[in-house]
């Protein structure tokens, strides 16, 4: 399943225990004039939870609200997922709901090589960043910096509570400051200003849908 706001975009891959999401950005080039330049991979985020192994799986790509769901369960217990990339902010949020008490290994990884140098950090937060920079005829230099809003690579998810995960994603073409910008926007990120990016997201694509209409003439 797929999300995104025309500039972030998602894709949930991986297994039930072993998630996958990785994240895109239209502005995130390898600038060289011939193959292999071009839009690159900034990197994604690992959701890994034991209890899913093997688990059955639902997932569904919902395009009237440009979310994706999933439901995961055992004999034992049950997570639903849903992911959106906020459809006017640089945000992807991902909210769990657990039936019992469950860890979740966290790992926002950056993607290596071809050129690419990447960094990595915890504070408050933890933070990746990739960059193109220095090589011989690149026609320009990229960054990207992206942070989550969890400072361990654990979480703990108890019954019935939404946890929710914001990642924050801003190249250098974002903004010259990308990485504290990246950084700053993932520290301790309110449930009120989640809640108000979801009002804005919603109100977003339902004015998009409402743009448009299909036409079958039989």
């Amino acid at each position: 399943p797929l999300a995104g706001n025309g500039d972030i975009g998602i894709t949930m891959g991986g297994t039930p225990d072993k998630l996958c999401f990785y994240i895109g950005k239209n502005d995130f080039w390898r600038a060289y004039p011939v193959y292999p330049g071009g839009i690159a991979l900034p990197g994604g985020l690992n959701i890994n939870i034991e209890e899913l192994k093997n688990a059955s799986y639902y997932a569904e790509q919902l395009p009237g609200s440009a979310r994706i769901y999933g439901k995961f369960s055992t004999q034992t217990c049950q997570v639903e997922l849903t992911a959106w990339v906020a459809a006017t902010d640089n945000k992807v949020i991902i909210e769990l709901v657990s039936d019992k008490r469950l860890k979740a290994g966290l790992q926002l990884w950056a993607a290596e090589g071809n050129t690419s140098y990447t960094t990595k950090g915890t504070d408050r937060v933890s933070w990746v960043t990739r960059s193109f920079e220095g090589t011989e005829r690149l026609h320009f230099p990229t960054h990207i910096a992206m942070a989550v809003n969890a400072s361990s690579e654990q979480i703990e998810l108890l019954p019935g509570k939404k946890h929710q995960l914001v990642v924050s994603v801003y190249t250098n073409h974002d903004t010259p400051d990308w990485k504290n910008k990246a950084i700053r926007e993932a520290e301790n990120p309110s449930a009120p200003l989640i809640d108000q990016l979801r009002i804005k997201h919603q109100s977003w694509w339902s004015h998009f849908w409402a743009e448009s209409s299909i036409q079958m003439n039989d």
